[in-house]
């Protein structure tokens, strides 16, 4: 309705601006140079409207030609959209068949954009192919870190581990801001026990904000535990010096802090040694930071070995895992009346401990003299949770380990096996 008013209105305005010129004609004169052109406003109306119309006649071809081109453009539009959708079923079916047809389609239709091209190539072809494919691919800027990222799938699958840790040192060291090649870079590192590249590498990293301090000093830390530890058969001196080293820039790395209370023991200075473990206790309170006290205590009389423990591990917050352990003490001295009645004091919390059943199944095959039918259960208990008795776990994965190393075996992660805490 409003076109229909809109083209009568359009209609008056034309039909009175007629009239206006038929009953008001005009003049116009046009002067150029010496020439000039008188004529009435009408006819110079018309030879406007015939100008117009033949600029228009003149222009058609050009305009066919954009057209044609246009229509040209949709149809291929068209086109690159039926191969879009059909390489997409093809790669959410995994139809190997589909893949080598539209290998070809997708290199012609897609000659003209080199990047779209190879991106689409990259996941339907394989072998030499996909080798060239990756090449163009890492040969132009944009595209270079998703074919870098496909090289180390490649090399992974593959076993290749010099040409993997070739590609991850070309990624840190051209990507900063690709965070996800830090961690299986410094995996590699470890594998190949490049201790002091790791060092550099975990810097960059936390200096790219890649990693919290906290995760930096974990890795730094383990990192010069590993090299410390791997020194500890040729050069016990400079062994000595990274192993304390390790435990300084990383107070919450526990299997460093046991280490250098050892190296402490080792140069003579056992006070120093045990006040090391006693603040680790209270901090991290597990069997190895109490296995360290008794190796440090070794040469101890029974009795002076649990009063040294006893202060060891007084106060903190474990307090119910600090009986178990004098427990342990206790038995070790066998003194069987104190150990048992603090080993049930633990038990009677946590029934199910795998070792608190080691203790108790300890203390009751020392003493001979007191016997029930409870005390089998432990030693029971004990050997099915022996997998529990390990010290050390992955914080990732969850896996347990009789001994400290910086990566984890399951799931390769590096810098996150840490001390299982023993207490509550």
């Amino acid at each position: 309705m409003i076109r229909v008013l809109l083209y009568v209105f359009v209609a008056a305005v034309l039909a009175l601006l007629c009239g206006w010129f038929a009953s008001n004609p005009g003049e116009v004169e046009i002067t150029f140079l010496d020439y000039q052109i008188s004529t009435s406003l009408p006819v110079f109306l018309l030879v406007l409207i015939l100008l117009f119309v033949l600029i228009k006649i003149v222009m058609l071809p050009f305009s066919f030609g954009d057209a044609v081109r246009a229509f040209m453009n949709r149809r291929e539009s068209k086109e690159k959209h039926k191969i879009m959708l059909d390489y997409l079923t093809a790669v959410g079916e995994g139809n190997i068949q589909k893949y080598e047809a539209l290998a070809g389609r997708v290199a012609k239709v897609f000659s003209h954009e080199p990047e779209l091209k190879n991106l689409m190539l990259l996941n339907i072809t394989s072998g030499i192919k996909k080798a060239e494919v990756l090449e163009n691919l890492a040969s132009e800027k944009g595209t270079k870190l998703l074919a870098l990222k496909h090289q180390i799938d490649d090399a992974g699958k593959s076993g290749k581990t010099a040409a993997l840790l070739e590609l991850y040192q070309q990624v840190f060291a051209e990507y900063p801001k690709a965070k996800w090649v830090v961690n299986p870079y410094l995996n590699l590192l470890s594998l190949f026990q490049k201790w002091d590249e790791i060092l550099k590498v975990a810097k960059e990293a936390f200096k790219r904000r890649a990693v919290d301090k906290k995760t930096y000093l974990m890795m730094a830390s383990s990192a010069m535990l590993e090299k410390g530890l791997a020194k500890s058969g040729s050069d016990e001196n400079a062994s000595a010096e990274l192993i304390l080293e390790a435990a300084k820039m990383c107070p919450d790395n526990a299997a460093a802090g046991v280490q250098s209370a050892l190296v402490l023991a080792q140069k003579g200075q056992r006070k120093k040694a045990m006040r090391v473990l006693a603040k680790l206790w209270k901090k991290s309170a597990s069997t190895l930071v109490y296995d360290a006290m008794n190796e440090v205590l070794s040469d101890a009389k029974p009795y002076d070995k649990i009063k040294a423990l006893t202060r060891a591990v007084a106060g903190g917050k474990y307090k119910a895992f600090n009986n178990i352990v004098l427990a342990d003490a206790y038995a070790k001295a066998a003194l069987w009346g104190p150990a048992r009645e603090l080993a049930d004091k633990y038990l009677a919390l946590y029934p199910s401990s795998a070792y608190g059943a080691k203790v108790m199944s300890e203390i009751c095959e020392g003493d001979t003299l007191v016997h029930s039918d409870k005390d089998m259960r432990f030693k029971e208990l004990a050997s099915e949770k022996i997998d529990e008795l390990k010290p050390f776990v992955c914080s990732a994965c969850g896996a347990r380990y009789n001994r400290w190393h910086s990566v984890c075996d399951k799931c390769k992660n590096f810098a996150r096996i840490t001390v299982f805490l023993g207490g509550e």
